[in-house]
């Protein structure tokens, strides 16, 4: 699973955690699954969002090398 991937299930994941929480706690009935397709949409799309963010910070940091310690201490 690559960042995109991984954050597209951790969205769908805690939507249905908190979906599972308000009907187990808050709503006495199932009538809170009827939103279901809204939140699996916005879930879809965040977590897309979300991925596509972190993949390009990760590829960012692979592609700029660490500051060389013997470099850091000659600065000094």
């Amino acid at each position: 699973f690559g960042p995109v991937s991984a954050s597209v299930l951790a969205a769908f994941a805690h939507i249905g955690g908190q979906l599972v929480l308000a009907r187990v706690w808050l709503v006495p009935h199932d009538g809170v699954f009827y939103l279901l397709p809204l939140f699996a949409t916005a879930a879809l799309v965040f977590g897309t969002i979300n991925g596509l963010v972190a993949a390009r910070l990760l590829a960012i940091s692979v592609a700029t090398p660490a500051p060389d310690s013997a470099l850091l201490k000659a600065g000094q």
